[in-house]
């Protein structure tokens, strides 16, 4: 597969990022928050999170998930399967922000949404989302059951066409994460 245009260059996504990083910070300090817990979605999200974590001025806890559908693939193969690396307690009286890599469809949100141990005695004090990119075809119905989440717990850094991406820590069968800018591939325009 060759690389095809380039979405995103490496100083508008740095920019992006820095702009994300600003106003989680400003909205968790407003409210007295000063020590966050970031669930980075693995593996495309973990240069995302980096740059993330490291521009925000609250503390920073970091833990893993890794959610897994596409395999080699450049579409789902299966529904989408949740590993945690963690032991869930450590939520419990703690602001919870997901770091996402994409949303396209919206299954890996809500499965990660469905399996996540919020209930007590392991609830959370808050919850937000951050994606670095939201496709066009994302459907927020899909988040039937979550739409407090989408008011205001929701935040995206780029809204992107139904194509299939890679750089910036996103893959195709593990290549292309080292990628600084974001690029599609050729021939993976209608992929989802």
């Amino acid at each position: 597969m060759k690389l095809q245009r380039q979405l995103f260059t490496e100083i508008a996504i740095r920019n992006r990022v820095a702009e994300l990083a600003r106003c989680l910070s400003s909205e968790y300090t407003k409210t007295g928050v000063t020590e966050v817990v970031a669930l980075v979605v693995l593996k495309g999200a973990f240069v995302f999170a980096a740059d993330l974590i490291r521009q925000m001025f609250v503390s920073v806890r970091v833990e893993f998930v890794q959610v897994r559908s596409y395999e080699d693939a450049t579409s789902p193969q299966h529904a989408p399967s949740v590993q945690y690396l963690f032991n869930s307690s450590i939520f419990s009286g703690k602001h919870l922000l997901i770091i996402e890599d994409i949303v396209d469809s919206g299954n890996t949100l809500v499965a990660l949404l469905d399996s996540l141990p919020i209930e007590p005695p392991f609830f959370p004090l808050s919850l937000k989302v951050c994606a670095l990119l939201e496709k066009e075809v994302f459907r927020e119905g899909i988040l039937d059951g979550f739409h407090w989440l989408m008011e205001n717990h929701y935040h995206v850094g780029f809204r992107i066409p139904n194509e299939f991406v890679v750089g910036y820590g996103l893959d195709h069968a593990g290549l292309y994460r080292d990628l600084a800018d974001i690029r599609v591939l050729e021939g993976e325009e209608n992929a989802s």
